[in-house]
């Protein structure tokens, strides 16, 4: 089980499943040159067992 991720703009991102998009993925803008926050989501909230599992 392979995630793509699909750019739409600097710092954000589809992450897309099985050629299915499955949630989003974006990068928080850091400030002085902290580094840089990530954060996904899913666009289903299923239970946990049946997420994909992660890496």
């Amino acid at each position: 089980m392979t995630y793509t991720l699909h750019r739409l703009a600097p710092g954000s991102y589809d992450l897309i499943l099985n050629g299915e998009i499955v949630g989003s993925v974006v990068r928080e803008a850091s400030i002085e040159g902290g580094a840089p926050i990530w954060h996904a989501e899913l666009l289903d909230d299923p239970p946990s067992e049946k997420r994909p599992h992660s890496l």
